[in-house]
Protein backbone atom coordinates (compact mmCIF):
# COMPACT_ATOMS: atom_id res chain seq x y z
CA UNK A 1 0.00 0.00 0.00
CA UNK A 2 1.16 3.38 -1.21
CA UNK A 3 0.49 6.49 1.14
CA UNK A 4 0.80 10.07 -0.27
CA UNK A 5 0.98 12.97 2.26
CA UNK A 6 0.90 16.47 1.24
CA UNK A 7 2.32 18.38 3.74
CA UNK A 8 1.92 22.51 3.64
CA UNK A 9 4.66 24.27 4.98
CA UNK A 10 4.96 27.85 5.83
CA UNK A 11 8.25 29.72 5.63
CA UNK A 12 9.47 31.95 9.04
CA UNK A 13 8.83 35.54 7.93
CA UNK A 14 9.90 38.35 9.96
CA UNK A 15 8.07 41.66 9.55
CA UNK A 16 9.07 44.45 8.18
CA UNK A 17 10.82 47.83 8.84
CA UNK A 18 6.80 49.72 9.97
CA UNK A 19 5.41 52.80 9.52
CA UNK A 20 2.47 54.45 11.18
CA UNK A 21 0.82 57.21 9.72
CA UNK A 22 -2.55 59.14 10.39
CA UNK A 23 -4.65 59.26 7.52
CA UNK A 24 -4.58 62.15 5.24
CA UNK A 25 -1.48 62.84 6.81
CA UNK A 26 -2.82 65.76 9.18
CA UNK A 27 -0.34 67.16 12.21
CA UNK A 28 -3.32 68.81 14.08
CA UNK A 29 -6.58 67.69 15.10
CA UNK A 30 -9.64 68.57 17.03
CA UNK A 31 -11.30 65.19 17.18
CA UNK A 32 -9.55 63.04 19.85
CA UNK A 33 -10.32 60.06 17.58
CA UNK A 34 -8.42 59.83 14.55
CA UNK A 35 -7.71 57.27 11.82
CA UNK A 36 -4.13 55.56 11.64
CA UNK A 37 -2.39 53.59 8.49
CA UNK A 38 -0.11 51.16 9.68
CA UNK A 39 2.45 49.43 7.14
CA UNK A 40 4.18 46.13 8.63
CA UNK A 41 5.27 43.26 5.94
CA UNK A 42 4.62 40.04 7.92
CA UNK A 43 2.64 41.35 10.89
CA UNK A 44 0.06 39.02 12.41
CA UNK A 45 -0.63 40.83 15.41
CA UNK A 46 -0.13 45.08 16.54
CA UNK A 47 -0.76 46.71 19.47
CA UNK A 48 -1.31 50.75 19.94
CA UNK A 49 -0.81 52.57 22.54
CA UNK A 50 0.33 56.44 23.88
CA UNK A 51 2.73 54.90 26.67
CA UNK A 52 5.62 53.35 24.99
CA UNK A 53 5.79 50.36 27.78
CA UNK A 54 2.06 49.56 25.97
CA UNK A 55 0.56 48.90 29.51
CA UNK A 56 -3.05 47.87 30.09
CA UNK A 57 -2.76 47.21 26.01
CA UNK A 58 -3.50 43.87 24.74
CA UNK A 59 -2.60 42.26 21.22
CA UNK A 60 -5.18 42.19 18.39
CA UNK A 61 -5.23 41.01 14.67
CA UNK A 62 -2.97 43.36 12.12
CA UNK A 63 -5.10 45.83 10.52
CA UNK A 64 -3.75 48.33 7.45
CA UNK A 65 -6.24 50.77 9.32
CA UNK A 66 -7.20 51.49 13.12
CA UNK A 67 -9.37 53.74 14.62
CA UNK A 68 -7.56 55.20 18.06
CA UNK A 69 -8.53 58.28 20.37
CA UNK A 70 -6.25 60.21 21.92
CA UNK A 71 -5.73 60.91 25.54
CA UNK A 72 -7.51 64.15 27.07
CA UNK A 73 -5.97 67.28 27.58
CA UNK A 74 -4.43 69.35 24.41
CA UNK A 75 -1.00 69.40 23.24
CA UNK A 76 1.21 66.59 21.41
CA UNK A 77 0.32 63.47 21.29
CA UNK A 78 2.86 60.40 20.10
CA UNK A 79 1.38 57.38 19.57
CA UNK A 80 3.48 54.26 19.53
CA UNK A 81 2.68 50.79 18.04
CA UNK A 82 4.20 47.43 18.02
CA UNK A 83 3.67 44.84 15.67
CA UNK A 84 4.69 40.64 15.54
CA UNK A 85 4.17 37.72 13.97
CA UNK A 86 4.12 34.11 15.17
CA UNK A 87 7.96 33.72 13.84
CA UNK A 88 9.24 37.32 14.79
CA UNK A 89 7.92 37.77 18.66
CA UNK A 90 10.42 41.02 18.59
CA UNK A 91 8.72 42.32 15.68
CA UNK A 92 9.04 45.78 14.16
CA UNK A 93 7.86 48.97 16.02
CA UNK A 94 6.47 52.60 14.99
CA UNK A 95 5.67 56.03 15.97
CA UNK A 96 3.51 58.77 15.06
CA UNK A 97 3.38 62.48 16.55
CA UNK A 98 -0.03 64.81 16.38
CA UNK A 99 -1.36 67.92 18.16
CA UNK A 100 -5.04 67.52 19.76
CA UNK A 101 -6.15 71.36 19.82
CA UNK A 102 -7.84 72.71 22.63
CA UNK A 103 -11.68 73.77 22.50
CA UNK A 104 -12.17 77.87 22.73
Amino acid sequence: MNVERNLLFTPAVTVSAATLQVVGGIETTADPQIQLVSVADGAGEMVISEDPAFSGTTWTAFADTTTFTLSPGAGEKTIFARYRNAFDPVGSSALVRIVLLGGP
